[in-house]
């Protein structure tokens, strides 16, 4: 539930929480719903209270640098 703001601050500041929260949450429902999404990652500086959204989401801190170890172990000889 949202607890209104008693300073104009307060109530903008919760009002633009409440649409950040319910844009990403119907953005994922959508993109589950429609390509039939198994696994939604998650990752950035927000993206443990983005994957609390999505029921089938992981939540992976350190994606980019997942990535990085991959590069490193094939060895790639360009980009």
């Amino acid at each position: 539930s949202c607890v209104p703001g008693k300073t104009t601050i307060e109530a903008i500041e919760r009002g633009v929480g409440m649409f950040f929260y319910n844009g990403v949450k119907v953005l994922l429902d959508n993109l589950v719903k429609k390509n039939n999404v198994s696994l939604v990652v998650v990752t950035g500086g927000n993206g443990i209270n983005v994957s609390r959204l999505c029921e089938i989401s992981k939540y992976v801190p350190d994606l980019t640098l997942h990535g990085v170890m991959l590069m490193a172990i094939k060895k790639p000889r360009s980009f």
